[in-house]
């Protein structure tokens, strides 16, 4: 028999779009003479909906679409991840008991699960970590059988075990496969009885995923001796602050550990495999591919997942324009190459707005990406209005005041914030579009940025990017997809600098007070270890000589950056109360990220503001070290 698997873009909140496509899915799996046809976790409503769980009429829109479904099970079984409410049980905030689920459509009617009584089956496991915030809205099957008093094998008989025509197959739901560090193990439990097994995911991207999937998927099919279908959708949802991409790559892996079948990376495709009953293993396989990604040309990487979020995100948002401030640095280069390949050149407008401080050398630079890009150019200066908010306020009576003082850092902000709030966002909305912050994570990190200047936009696309990431992916456009210089050579060579003063002259090799090579790992050690490391860890490394390997750095970098350690100690402790301060306040107000990395900013970092101060042990240690 030939079963399909159908790896769909799910658009969170729009159940009619979502079924529309399911039953253009079920159309061509039927076609295709496929005996039944499976959808990934959540495909009706979207998985990441914030409190909108808690808006009954979203339940009662979901049962609407489950019913049409059901009328598409005539000729074909369906399986697929939904919503199922329990309207007896109340959840822990007193509204509807909801669960993730698994629904099975067969001849028009749904399979029922004897021993809960219930026409789905819910998910076991329900992640509290990263973005995931399951257990405020979703009841899974570890409560129920807290409820119960169930345990071990008497558990799996509520586990998703089903026989349609000969054919037998259990059920798991995303998390049940990750099942490492929990004492539930519904995957291993499913995985000993059944010879195929189906596991709905919708799973985000990032980076070093696919290979923790396929790693974990070869050891489940291989010790269970079973094969795992794992079938993950495509597209975008988000959590507010952190746009997460979902990248497909679903997998069908025989007991042997060989991969039968496998879905694109972001490409919306019916893969179907045929199923031998009377051996219980999986044959031949193809792929009808609906829709491939339009930046296949990127590969696999966390870059073409970047392109492919945005995509989707500016599709979802109706994201039609783009108005970009281009300083000739290389990470607004960047916002433009990428913009440019999402919206298409004609509808990118790049904008250089110089002030006295601005070199001959940036606006050239920019001058020449706008022009390899084909996009619109203009170059409006912003001294005059820089001067004149200088002169308005200096003339103000509160110029007399003792508090006032117009210095070189009130000037550097004046001029931020008129390039973003005045021209940027005036043009914007002139434009019937939107503009991005160009900020990338190491500026993040330590907020290194104007809040409402250069930290303001709708999105912030390079914030989940290092700045060697940065140049690494200008680098790949140049040399894999354009295969000409369009992010002009300067671009890379020029001192990385915001042009604000004097002390900030690209010319004279002025700039930014990172040292990127050294702050970006840094700051990487504080963010993305899953140890995640604090000042005590970092001066502990650091004495015991350990530091840039531990790190990743070049060697000899640190000695060269700091001669002595009272000066590492200084860089150390000032980079952390910016981190742990005022840019926490300023990361709070930022626009979204597009999530790529272990951990990003966003709900994928929750952090309490006004959080200072690094403890007695550093401090002792501290004192100790300075001392000897």
């Amino acid at each position: 028999m030939k079963i399909a698997l159908a790896q769909m873009r799910v658009v969170a909140g729009d159940i009619s779009q979502n079924l529309s496509r399911i039953v253009e899915f079920v159309k061509c799996a039927e076609e295709n003479g496929c005996t039944g046809i499976v959808f990934p976790e959540m495909c009706v409503s979207g998985y990441f909906l914030g409190d909108q769980w808690e808006c009954s009429s979203l339940l009662e829109e979901i049962e609407h679409a489950h019913a049409a479904i059901l009328k598409l099970s005539a000729n074909i079984w369906i399986l697929f991840g939904s919503l199922g409410t329990l309207p007896h049980h109340r959840n822990e905030d007193g509204r509807t008991c909801k669960t993730n689920a698994a629904f099975v459509a067969h001849k028009c009617k749904w399979l029922c699960n004897t021993q809960t009584g219930l026409g789905f089956f819910p998910k076991a496991l329900s992640p509290n970590y990263r973005m995931f915030d399951d257990s405020r809205h979703f009841y899974d099957l570890r409560k129920w059988s807290a409820n119960h008093s169930l345990a071990g094998a008497e558990l799996s008989k509520f586990l998703a075990e089903i026989t349609i025509d000969g054919l037998s197959f259990g059920i798991t739901i995303c998390e049940d496969l990750w099942e490492e560090n929990y004492t539930t193990k519904p995957t291993q439990l499913v995985a000993g009885n059944q010879k195929l097994v189906f596991n709905l995911s919708c799973s985000p991207f990032s980076e070093g995923k696919d290979q923790k999937r396929l790693a974990l998927l070869t050891d489940v099919a291989k010790s269970n001796q079973t094969t795992i279908c794992y079938l993950n959708s495509i597209g975008t949802q988000n959590v507010g602050k952190t746009v997460l991409g979902i990248d497909g790559q679903s997998l069908v892996i025989d007991p042997t550990g060989k991969i039968v079948a496998e879905g694109g990376f972001f490409d919306e495709e019916l893969v179907v495999f045929s199923w031998d009953v009377s051996t219980n293993t999986p044959t031949n396989q193809r792929s009808i591919l609906l829709k491939r990604s339009e930046s296949g040309d990127l590969g696999t990487t966390k870059y073409s997942a970047l392109e492919n979020t945005l995509r989707f995100v500016s599709e979802e948002w109706k994201v039609n324009a783009s108005v970009i401030g281009l300083s000739g640095g290389i990470d607004s280069a960047l916002s433009a190459v990428l913009f440019s390949r999402v919206l298409g050149a004609q509808n990118v407008h790049l904008i250089n707005m110089p002030s006295q401080f601005n070199s001959t050398l940036t606006k050239g630079i920019a001058h020449d990406l706008a022009m390899n890009l084909g996009c619109s150019y203009e170059e409006i200066s912003i001294q005059d209005s820089v001067d004149a908010t200088k002169m308005q306020l200096t003339n103000s009576s509160l110029s007399k005041h003792p508090r006032f003082k117009w210095n070189t850092w009130v000037d550097e902000n004046v001029q931020a914030r008129d390039r973003s709030a005045r021209i940027l966002a005036a043009l914007a909305a002139a434009m019937g579009g939107v503009f991005p912050c160009n900020a990338n994570k190491t500026e993040t990190t330590v907020g290194y940025s104007t809040l409402y200047g250069d930290q303001s936009g709708f999105l912030c696309p390079l914030a989940d990017l290092w700045k060697f990431e940065i140049y690494e992916m200008a680098e790949l456009y140049n040399n894999d997809i354009f295969q000409t210089k369009i992010v002009p050579e300067a671009c890379f060579k020029v001192t990385p600098s915001a042009e604000l003063s004097l002390a900030q002259d690209v010319t004279k090799g002025l700039g930014d007070p990172l040292h990127y090579p050294y702050h970006d790992h840094l700051f990487r050690s504080w963010i993305e270890r899953w140890d995640r490391w604090t000042p005590l860890n970092t001066l502990n490394a650091y004495i015991a000589g350990t530091l840039e390997s531990e790190l990743g750095c070049a060697n000899g970098l640190i000695a060269k950056l700091f001669p002595t350690k009272q000066s590492f100690v200084i860089d150390l402790e000032k980079w952390w109360g910016l981190y742990v301060g005022m840019a926490a306040v300023k990361r709070m107000q930022a626009p979204p990220v597009l999530a790529i990395s272990r951990r990003s900013f966003g709900w994928d970092h929750r952090e309490s503001l006004g959080l200072k101060g690094t403890g007695p042990k550093y401090e002792n240690t501290k004192t100790q070290f300075l001392s000897i």
